[in-house]
């Protein structure tokens, strides 16, 4: 449960990301 919530954590980050450099 914990690895899966650290996956779920990163590709939130990374798509945080990848909006912020479209901006």
């Amino acid at each position: 449960y914990d690895k899966l919530k650290r996956n779920y954590e990163s590709t939130v980050s990374l798509a945080c990301a990848l909006i912020w450099l479209k901006l």
